[in-house]
């Protein structure tokens, strides 16, 4: 069997791409060459959702996505929004001073000093850097709107390279130490063994047996070895068998192992739904004043679990355990409906959609009877929800986010704003007993 890493998987799908020609409509977008034209319609444009545009960093976006990059690299369709995210996240480098490196994002810019075409580094020699990137020519200088995926070198003094964005790859979030290889069948009955083990655990059906795999299988033999700090998919996550969902009172994650942030709280105390061992914290959804409910993730004494949207605390079911309220997602997934955008009462206007703009985030979610405390950098709601789908999910909410959100699991990628006030926590626990 053969083994992949996120890094040299988006230079190898990147490379794949090259010769691929923009369409002159929506059709034949899989084609590399059918229906060329010049009008900005390509496959990666669809998967994005602007389709026709202009595709150079929605083809970055899209790589990453295939590579299972997306953690590492901000998903952006505009080069200027590019460059803010790696900005945000620290990893931004002027062409001055810098020494690319394999897998960087590099940004180019017009005659006028202005972002305006990107692509990925594939190789950097003592004096060039080689490319390849969506919508542009042959040649190498820079071509913003060539309508084709293409290879391309550059001179590393260049005047119209602006500048890199570094993605932080797993092996240097990890302090150098090799996280748990991906293995994929080399052989047409290994690939079926690993696809067919998949379909019956539950887990992401993609003939790689990685990370989310082997917990998956852990969970549905009920393994007695949770709470366990992984990366899925990139993303730091704590699996527990249950959860104690607590106010916090101003402590941080750093004095609790295997936490996250709790969901939303005003002050310093929730406000929205949470039950703690039996007793009610708060009683009511966090938009009542609105009128409106949220979604509750809930465990009885008994030991089930689910999920309803509901006002009060009063219409969840009898002898509960624990209950957590937030955003609902998957199924539950509609913001609006739960006040997660403007509301308006009276002459009193308030705008929540900023809990599912881009931010960070924490996500709880259940599979396999157990729960998963995720920690979702720089995404949107309905990006946090396409990542509860990855996960495979079989319910879960958004917590909150922005720079309260955090996570303090016993891996040094999974210790994440663990110094921020907190009013609001979940703990992932052993099971009882």
């Amino acid at each position: 069997m053969t083994e992949n890493n996120p890094l040299s998987d988006l230079i190898k799908i990147a490379l794949s791409e090259v010769g691929y020609l923009e369409k002159a409509s929506n059709a034949s977008l899989e084609d590399k060459t059918a229906n060329v034209g010049k009008a900005n319609y390509t496959k990666y444009g669809a998967w994005y959702g602007i389709n026709p545009g202009a595709w150079c960093a929605m083809f970055i976006s899209w790589c990453a996505d295939r590579a299972g990059a997306a953690d590492v690299i901000p998903r952006h369709s505009s080069c200027s929004a590019g460059i803010s995210a790696f900005k945000k996240l620290g990893r931004w480098y002027q062409r001055n001073g810098y020494t690319p490196r394999q897998g960087d994002i590099i940004y180019f810019c017009d005659k006028n000093g202005a972002p305006c075409h990107v692509g990925i580094v594939t190789k950097v020699t003592a004096s060039r850097v080689y490319t390849v990137e969506g919508n542009t020519g042959s040649g190498n200088t820079v071509i913003a709107n060539g309508g084709a995926v293409a290879t391309k070198d550059y001179g590393r003094d260049y005047y119209r390279i602006l500048g890199y964005g570094n993605p932080k790859w797993p092996e240097e979030e990890t302090g150098g130490k090799q996280t748990m290889n991906t293995v994929k069948g080399s052989t047409d009955n290994e690939n079926k063994l690993i696809i067919t083990t998949q379909e019956g655990i539950g887990s992401e059906v993609d003939g790689e047996a990685g990370i989310q795999y082997f917990t998956d299988v852990a969970c549905k033999l009920n393994i007695d070895c949770f709470p366990l700090t992984v990366k899925i998919w990139g993303a730091p996550v704590i699996i527990a068998d249950d959860i104690i969902p607590f106010s916090a009172g101003g402590a941080t994650l750093s004095d609790y192992r295997n936490t996250i942030n709790g969901s939303f709280y005003a002050g310093e105390r929730p406000c929205s739904i949470l039950v703690q061992d039996g007793i009610t914290q708060h009683a009511e959804a966090c938009h009542i004043y609105y009128d409106k409910p949220e979604s509750v993730l809930y465990r009885t004494v008994a030991g089930e679990m689910g999920i309803m949207r509901v006002k009060t605390v009063k219409e969840l079911p009898k002898c509960l355990l624990w209950a957590v309220g937030g955003c609902g997602l998957l199924s539950n997934y509609d913001p609006k409906a739960e006040g997660f955008c403007v509301c308006t009462k009276g002459n009193k206007t308030e705008n929540f959609s900023d809990v599912i703009n881009a931010n960070n985030h924490a996500m709880l979610g259940v599979k396999n009877r157990h729960l998963y405390l995720v920690y979702c950098a720089n995404m949107t709601g309905n990006q946090v929800n396409a990542f509860a789908k990855k996960l495979r999910l079989e319910m879960a909410i958004l917590m909150d986010g922005g720079h309260v959100a955090g996570i303090n699991g016993t891996e040094t990628f999974a210790k994440i704003n663990t110094k921020e006030k907190q009013y609001y926590m979940i703990q992932g626990v052993r099971r009882h007993g």
